[in-house]
């Protein structure tokens, strides 16, 4: 049962986690739940490092009538083309295979005004860089910008079904870049690092991922899209990490549609206009699955900090999804700090959600979930049911378990309740509580609640 002891088994619970990323371009990450029986969730992503083209042919641009003229050159042997001028192209570019474009002081300012179908694609899109079935590319250093925005958005790089490619340290104002593929099968070795996308309220995803075995998106700051990562259609093998999300709209800063192997670590997401950090569900067969969220900064979103969505349906027994929630910050969202729905077998561990609108940790319609060592504090301002404010709602969420949390107010009564359990009254279906702090709020410390109270309220 609950206990008021701060002393309490949340001092004893403990969590380890491990992240390498190294220059081998390897990724893993493994948490140790002491509070759960030493069981571990594990994820480990090995990434090839992409190959570097020829670095012994190296040509500049001045010297050739244009930038194509100088990349289909230089393609026959492989090699670096420097961009010292100024390009202002009405036509896209097409990428070759063993080519490094390397930003030296030029930009790339395009203004073609027609957008075209290319291969892999439904609709059209205007292109300024493109590549496809390329293999080992470098992108560096380049500046793109869109010269004709109302021509409609602009895709400043754009690799489709490639290998082994680099895309490092580039600057791109309204226009963004996608990365798609159409087998998942082989893996892809995508390096995107290091980029400022300065979107400029276009309607695209900053970075498009969709279909990649093995990308990293590492350290790229992007503003003011319609979201900032968007991770799609059975990507895989991939980590997302300390990344700078900020100002979307309407959509999220990082959103994963059908993906799964993921690791999404270190990144801020922030002032967007849905959630910070969202998964979701595609239809039957593309859930999202094996997903490890750790060490983010969620804060200042219109809706919830982490948006933890599995499946399509409800499966609160069958299905395990394996989303873990490790160690992150969320506060200040207009929703809830961490909200998860369809979302069974999930780990929530060793977080803090504090002064968020709703609840700091929300679980839905999701079974067998295990929340450890969490922190809720100052949260539910928002919330109109004065049955579900508080720290922790469980609602729906058959065979959960709550140990070693702390929930409580410091310094307002905007949290009624430390733990809420909403349930149909099934012994299996109520939240079995061990150790923690629920004191300091409001009303009380753990409320149990029947299901069809808080369905007759309309919830």
């Amino acid at each position: 049962m609950a206990t008021n002891s701060r002393s309490s088994s949340a001092s004893k619970s403990w969590i380890k986690w491990r992240w390498v990323l190294a220059p081998s371009f390897s990724a893993g990450l493994l948490l140790c739940l002491g509070s759960w029986g030493g069981s571990a969730a594990r994820l480990s992503i090995a990434l090839a490092e992409p190959k570097v083209p020829n670095a012994a042919r190296r040509i500049t641009d001045s010297d050739y009538g244009s930038l194509q003229t100088a990349i289909d050159a230089i393609a026959i042997t492989g090699g670096t083309v420097e961009v010292s001028r100024v390009h202002e192209l009405r036509e896209e570019i097409t990428l070759r295979s063993d080519v490094q474009l390397l930003g030296m002081g030029g930009r790339i300012i395009f203004r073609g005004d027609r957008p075209f179908v290319h291969e892999g694609d439904a609709t059209p899109s205007r292109v300024a860089i493109n590549a496809s079935h390329v293999q080992n590319v470098r992108l560096f250093d380049l500046e793109v910008s869109d010269g004709a925005p109302q021509a409609g958005p602009l895709v400043g790089i754009r690799l489709f079904d490639s290998v082994d490619s680099w895309v490092e340290r580039n600057r791109l104002n309204k226009a963004s870049m996608v990365f798609h593929s159409v087998d998942t099968r082989k893996v892809r070795n995508l390096r995107c690092r290091d980029n400022v996308l300065e979107l400029g309220g276009i309607d695209a995803s900053g970075i498009n991922v969709s279909a990649q075995n093995g990308a990293l998106i590492d350290g790229n700051t992007i503003d003011a899209g319609r979201e900032g990562i968007g991770i799609y259609n059975g990507t895989q093998n991939s980590v997302i990490s300390r990344n700078h999300t900020t100002n979307h709209r309407p959509g999220d800063g990082i959103v994963v549609i059908a993906g799964h192997d993921l690791i999404i670590s270190e990144n801020i997401s922030r002032d967007n206009a849905q959630s910070g950090i969202a998964t979701q569900r595609f239809h039957e067969g593309n859930d999202v699955r094996h997903v490890i969220i750790v060490s983010n900064l969620v804060a200042g979103n219109a809706f919830d900090g982490i948006d933890a969505n599995g499946g399509l349906v409800a499966t609160k027994d069958r299905v395990p999804y394996d989303i873990s929630i490790v160690g992150n910050q969320s506060h200040d969202n207009e929703r809830s700090g961490l909200y998860l729905t369809h979302a069974s077998y999930a780990l929530v561990v060793a977080n803090q959600a504090t002064s968020n609108g709703l609840a700091g940790v929300h679980v839905h319609e999701s079974g067998h979930v295990l929340t450890s060592s969490n922190l809720t504090s100052e949260n539910s301002s928002k919330e109109e049911n004065r049955k579900l404010k508080a720290g922790f709602v469980f609602y729906d969420a058959p065979h959960a378990t709550s140990t070693g949390n702390v929930s409580m107010n410091a310094r307002t009564d905007n949290q009624l309740w430390g733990l809420v359990d909403v349930n149909d009254g099934r012994r299996s279906a109520s939240v079995t509580i061990s150790g923690g702090y629920y004191g300091d709020n409001t009303q009380g410390t753990v409320s149990r609640t029947p299901l069809d109270v808080i369905r007759a309220n309309g919830r």
